[in-house]
């Protein structure tokens, strides 16, 4: 009786519409549909629909260690099919977008480039309508500079820059407390420096005093000459490399990010996380919605899936950032809320800033001057020309005392026979006299004797000529930035045009049918809707 009961049961669920595939589809992925909002999420399942998402690369929980596989709870809950890929900076993101011939329905900037695609019309307005979640973000990551009205974005994470420092090599925490450690002799070709033009330059800012955006050329000229400076003390320019040589102990500073140290930190308990007196960035990483995007109703159910506690607290336990969703703050345990790496207090917080876009002609500028610090001669570099010059005279006196060894004589006063004439006179006789008066004795002596005094002289001007040389270069070092600088600012311009309308004529066919294709998949959804 009781096993005609529960196979009765199990008809029911299964015969009601959507509810038995739903549940079973979730339970394979390890995420909880009781919690989630299953007439929302489910209203287009088996309707073949797609969304493609961009994101930074290892961004997201994947299923990894037994972890929740996000876009595959996504897929599964909603039917939604998720096409996803990667990109590793905020450039390389915009510059696909903006070149075109790929459509994406979302992708995740950081706050200075969200403020550039909205003056750029890059991004649509969200409808929160269909992000009931959003709720659950804190009011303090919400209509911030990069996006006043909080009109085309929803925080994704949280973080901050600083410095990540070993222990056991800096002992004196006052080290680094500031952001001058970067520039300290005392831990010479053991910094490391990171490399991009926006948190050099923030750095570089932060510790002048100035504000972090640019507002000047001025304050860029200053920063460039401290940059420059610093390359004396150190090591070498990083991005991902970063986290070998300080797990590795190859290093004892590095600037970079409280997320990337908290990871860090777990490999290496000897290292920790400073953010300077001076102040720092804030950033926010969001989930926005290129205006190409003909599907903003599946990405928004997307963006508030992402929102959902559950989900959350996989991502942030996943990729070490800190998260903007107070539900999931809530769910830390202890330990986590309270690490300072991970979660900075309110006071240190209060000293950091948000980047925001600086225009084009800043961005330029600044882009130019970075070229100019990256290539700036390093140290000892100015003395490379004088002493392969100075090697090269060396080798001509070798080669001709070689040469003038195998011969039986010369003649008197003369080291060399092509400066003698057939009657005896001198053809050089600037050169040759000097040589006369020195060498007065006219009558036949041996090698050594005859040479000397030449030998002597052409060392003497040879030294004068590398010191000569040497003025030159240090000289020419100190003009070539700004005469690099300008270069590059004119060929980066030129190119940028010259690509942005290159792509966009060959990418018009492509584009042309991808929205076609789009508007019908549209039309097909609001037909099916009604």
């Amino acid at each position: 009786m009781k096993k005609r009961i529960l196979s009765l049961l199990a008809a029911l669920v299964l015969a009601f519409p959507g509810f038995g595939t739903v549940r079973a589809l979730a339970e394979g992925t390890g995420i909880d549909t009781s919690a989630l909002d299953m007439d929302y999420y489910g209203r287009y399942q088996d309707k073949g629909y797609s969304i493609s998402v961009y994101n930074w690369g290892e961004y997201i929980s994947d299923g990894a260690d037994g972890s929740l596989d996000v876009n595959k709870a996504f897929e599964e809950v909603t039917g939604i099919k998720v096409i996803y890929s990667n990109y590793d900076t905020n450039e390389s993101m915009y510059a696909k977008l903006k070149t075109g011939g790929t459509s994406y329905d979302i992708v995740i900037p950081s706050d200075y480039m969200i403020s550039r695609m909205i003056a750029e019309g890059m991004l649509q307005k969200l409808d929160f309508s269909n992000i009931p979640n959003l709720h659950n973000i804190e009011d303090i990551y919400l209509n911030q500079s990069y996006d006043p009205g909080n009109e085309y974005s929803v925080p994704y994470t949280w973080g901050v820059l600083g410095l990540i420092y070993n222990t056991r090599l800096v002992e004196d925490e006052s080290v680094v407390a500031s952001w001058g450690a970067l520039w300290s002799e005392a831990y010479m070709d053991n910094i490391l420096m990171i490399n991009n033009s926006k948190d050099a330059f923030g750095i570089t800012f932060k510790y002048m005093g100035a504000p972090i955006n640019a507002e000047t050329t001025e304050q860029v000229d200053k920063a460039v000459e401290l940059l420059k400076a610093q390359k004396n003390v150190i090591q070498a320019y990083v991005a991902d490399e970063i986290f070998d040589k300080m797990i590795g102990e190859e290093a004892a500073i590095a600037p970079y990010f409280n997320g990337d140290a908290v990871t860090m930190i777990a490999d290496n308990p000897d290292l920790a996380f400073s953010i300077p007196m001076e102040g720092s960035n804030i950033f926010t990483d969001c989930l926005c919605v290129p205006v190409e995007s003909q599907k903003r109703e599946l990405a928004e159910m997307y963006i508030n899936f992402m929102l959902e506690p559950q989900v959350g607290l996989a991502n942030t336990e996943a990729i070490g950032y800190s998260t903007p969703n107070r539900l999931v703050y809530e769910q830390l345990d202890e330990e986590t809320r309270e690490d300072p790496t991970a979660y900075p207090t309110e006071e240190e917080l209060a000293r950091c800033e948000y980047y925001n876009y600086v225009g084009a002609e800043m961005s330029l500028y600044i882009d130019g001057k970075w070229a100019e610090v990256l290539t700036a001669d390093e140290k000892y570099s100015a003395m490379i020309m004088p002493m392969f010059l100075g090697a090269c005279v060396a080798g001509v006196i070798t080669l001709n005392v070689v040469r003038a060894s195998r011969k039986k004589r010369v003649y008197a006063g003369y080291p060399f026979a092509f400066w003698r004439t057939g009657n005896g006179n001198c053809t050089k006789k600037n050169i040759c006299a000097i040589l006369l008066i020195i060498t007065s004795d006219r009558g036949e002596k041996s090698l050594m004797e005859q040479t000397t005094v030449y030998y002597i002289l052409l060392a003497a001007a040879a030294l004068i000529l590398i010191l000569l040389v040497w003025l030159l270069v240090v000289t020419l070092s100190r003009q070539k930035g700004d005469e690099t600088a300008r270069l590059l600012q004119q060929m980066q311009g030129e190119l940028e045009r010259s690509l942005q309308e290159d792509v966009l004529a060959l990418g018009k066919y492509q584009m042309e049918n991808q929205r076609r294709q789009a508007e019908s998949d549209s039309k097909n959804l609001q037909d099916k809707l009604l």
